[in-house]
């Protein structure tokens, strides 16, 4: 697997995030970066589906 070049972000997180990332990590068998993406972007997801931006996904 060829590893990515990474810059520092320069940004702090309490000690209880860095759990939770870790969590997603495991979950996700990837590094931080691929880990706070895919958070973000379940967020987003659902933070627009409750102000009704884009319809729910149906469970047929």
């Amino acid at each position: 697997m060829k590893r990515q070049v990474k810059i520092a972000r320069g940004y702090r997180l309490y000690p209880k995030t860095h759990k939770k990332i870790l969590k997603i990590q495991g979950l996700l068998k990837s590094d931080s970066e691929e880990a706070i993406a895919a958070a973000c972007k379940l967020y987003l997801k659902t933070h627009a589906e409750m102000k009704g931006q884009i319809k729910p996904l149906s469970k047929n």
